[in-house]
This record gives structure tokens, sequence and C-alpha cells, in this order.
């Protein structure tokens, strides 16, 4: 898994059969296809298939002229890979000012813990114009739209 690890950090766009082969040639690491699926899975890796290309959220940004704070934020989660577990990093970055407006470092990739980053920041923060995600499941669930709708943000890009 810390080989998973090193690669998707390094080739993020890397899909099961790219990392598997790398773990074979590189780290000479004897791993089935598989096995290297279903670890990527466990360390919650998803590569977005070919058919969703072209559809991601940055896409739908790219006429938008972000000119003050506040106008554009970005949430998203990163794993931290630790000596003997993974840590979930809740991040929100404002794009005007690329400042880190709310984080928060959880042991669980849960639900719950993107409800508080994003709470916490909003009141601290304000509401933005625009809220910009991917399309997993935190994002997609009705729990976070309903936040988002309480919020005035319907607009978010997600």
């Amino acid at each position: 898994m810390n080989s998973i690890d090193e690669i998707h950090t390094v080739f993020p766009g890397f899909g099961f059969r790219l990392v598997n082969d790398r773990l074979r040639k590189r780290y000479n690491i004897k791993i089935g296809l598989k096995r290297t699926s279903s670890l990527m899975e466990k360390m919650k890796i998803k590569i977005p298939s070919k058919q969703n290309v072209g559809v991601a959220s940055g896409y739908l940004l790219n006429d938008i002229t972000i000119d003050h704070p506040n106008h554009v934020w970005s949430i998203d989660i990163s794993y931290i890979g630790m000596v003997d577990r993974f840590s979930y990093l809740v991040a929100i970055i404002d794009w005007y000012s690329r400042y880190v407006v709310g984080w928060q470092l959880a042991p669980t990739l849960h639900l719950h813990n993107v409800i508080e980053t994003i709470e916490k920041t909003l009141n601290e923060y304000g509401i933005p114009e625009i809220i910009n995600c991917d399309n997993g499941h935190q994002f997609t669930s009705n729990a976070y739209k309903r936040l988002l709708t309480e919020n005035g943000r319907l607009d978010s890009f997600c």
C-alpha cells in the first residue's frame, strides 16, 4: 500500500493497470491486477472513467473569471499515509487568494467530517458564490446537498 501511495502521489491519473505495471516493473513487487485493484479500492483511490473525462468540475469553471475572495472555493479530500494507517484531510481552498480557509484531519472518511469542515468554514468566512468539488460520494450525498441548499449554494459545481 505504501508503494501504491507513492505511485499515486506522482501519477494521480494512473488506474489500477498502470499502478500494477509500475509495481511489477519498477518496484519488483509480484502482485496481480485484482489485488492491486482491491488495495486501491481499500485506499479509496478512484480514477474517473474515460467516459467522464471532460465533465470534471474544473471544466465547468473555464469561462469564469475569479476576481475576488469568496468567489470560488474548492473542497476535496486527500488521504495521508501514516505508519500503520491512513488519515483523511478535508481541505477548502479559496481560489482567488489561494488560501486554505478550512480543513480537518480525520481518522475516517466519513461524511460528517466534510459537513463539520464546511459548516465551520461557512461560519468563519461567510458564503462563497460557488463551491467546486469532485463527484465523490461525500459531495453527492443528500446531507451535503441539503447543507449547500440551506446556505443558498445551489450553484455548486460538483
